[in-house]
Formats: structure tokens, C-alpha cells, sequence
């Protein structure tokens, strides 16, 4: 098992249920007025599938990659319409293009070297159609030193106890997530010590390799500002094609 499957509860209870109506709006008028009807959309690393579960819905042609089985269990409960594969971000390939790829809620950050992350944009390029939309967000040097990312999460009910304490390193650009979880199953409660990591990148670090990767038309897009996402002002966007 990998950290995010040994994650994977967690993340499905307390991270991403509220992604859905958070991300619809900016989906419709970023993303998916871009694409045909019941376009076929790749979720890169999709996490538990709450956004497959949403675009299927809404009769999108919907996959979710990621490399986490466990996850992707929960996602096939989540979105039973969507088809899920288990592989690497880093380096995948399809035998079919995609007319959009959307990676969301930072999960590219958890790409630790510029190199891997090259790799990916390689890959989603080699996986979309050409004049397809890539739409992805990656937390900001704001994210990573603001006091409510320090503060960290706890949450307490009746049959789990989860804490997580994050801790950054301006001198490395990498953010640790402490996780601390305790599950209550068939009478006994379970310890779980997780910890995963993020890189901080620099937009135009950003910029530099998706243009290496072939990509065009790059913007960057604030979370507050340009997407009027108060929620994720701490957030870069980027749309390329």
C-alpha cells in the first residue's frame, strides 16, 4: 500500500466532498465551454472520483487516473458511471486522446521534482486532441506560509479522530503533511501515521515546462481575482492547449 491508499478514507470524508460545488461554476466557464457535448474528459489524479461522479452526472464521457487502488475503489462507489485506471501521473499513456484534462484541488504539487512534472505534462499532452484544454491549480508560495495552512486540520467524531500538521520548507520547497488518523472498525481503534509530500512551483517555472511539453496558449488565472473563487485565492490556475 502507498501513503494515499493508507490516506485514501480520509480524503474521500474530509478533503474533496465539497469539490464538486466549489469547481462547477469555473469548470462551465472555463473549461467546458471549450469542449463538445459529452466530451471525453480525463480527471488526472482524481482522487476518490467526487468530480467524476459531478461531469458524469452531466453526461461527460468521464476517466480518473490515479495511482492510488484504494482510492479508486471509493471513486468506482462514488462514480459509477466513470472508468478508472491505476497508474502513474508522472508517465501514462492512453490509446485514445481526450478533448479536455483537468487536474484539480493541488494535486499536481504532489509531483516532487521539475523533472516528473515535465514528465506529466508530456504525457497529458501526448493524451489530449489537439486544441484540447488542459486546466489545472497548484497551491502558491501564499498557500504554503499563510497561518491557516500552519494551523493545520483536526477533526474529532465518534469513530475516527483525524490531525494533520503541516509543515513547509522555504530552503527545499517542499510541504510535509503529518497525518495522524485513528479508525474505529470491529471494535478496535486502528493508528494510521501518514505523511505526504507537495512541491511548491513557481509560475513561471510552471509556464516553462508546460512550453517544453508543446503546450500553448498558457495562462495563469488567481483563484480570488480572475475566478472569483474566494475560497482559493491562495490558488494558481493554469489553462493551456
Amino acid at each position: 500500500m502507498t501513503e494515499y491508499d493508507r490516506l485514501a478514507w480520509f480524503y474521500n470524508k474530509y478533503w474533496t466532498q465539497d469539490a464538486p460545488a466549489l469547481f462547477e461554476r469555473t469548470l462551465d466557464r472555463v473549461v467546458l465551454s471549450r469542449l463538445p457535448n459529452k466530451a471525453e474528459i480525463l480527471d488526472l489524479c482524481c482522487g476518490t472520483g467526487q468530480m467524476c461522479a459531478l461531469l458524469s452526472s452531466r453526461h461527460y464521457k468521464m476517466t480518473g487516473l490515479d495511482n492510488s487502488e484504494t482510492m479508486l475503489v471509493i471513486a468506482g462507489e462514488n462514480a459509477p458511471a466513470a472508468g478508472f485506471v491505476c497508474a502513474d501521473a508522472v508517465k501514462f499513456t492512453f490509446n485514445h486522446q481526450f478533448d479536455g484534462i483537468i487536474s484539480l484541488y493541488d494535486s499536481l504539487n504532489h509531483i516532487l521534482t521539475h523533472e516528473e512534472l515535465l514528465s506529466c505534462f508530456r504525457s497529458v499532452r501526448r493524451a489530449l486532441k489537439v486544441g484540447g484544454a488542459f486546466f489545472f491549480d497548484l497551491n502558491s508560495m501564499d498557500a504554503f506560509t499563510s497561518r491557516k495552512w500552519e494551523e493545520g486540520f483536526s477533526a474529532v467524531e465518534r469513530n475516527n479522530v483525524c490531525i494533520m500538521k503541516p509543515v513547509y520548507d522555504p530552503f527545499t520547497g517542499l510541504a510535509d503533511y503529518n497525518i495522524t488518523t485513528f479508525l474505529f472498525e470491529e471494535g478496535v481503534w486502528r493508528r494510521e501515521d501518514i505523511q505526504v509530500q507537495e512541491r511548491y512551483y513557481s509560475g513561471d517555472k510552471v509556464i516553462e515546462l508546460l512550453t517544453q511539453a508543446d503546450f500553448h496558449n498558457i495562462q495563469i488565472l488567481s483563484g480570488s481575482k480572475d475566478l472569483k473563487m474566494p475560497e482559493f485565492k491562495k490558488r494558481l490556475f493554469f489553462l493551456a492547449t
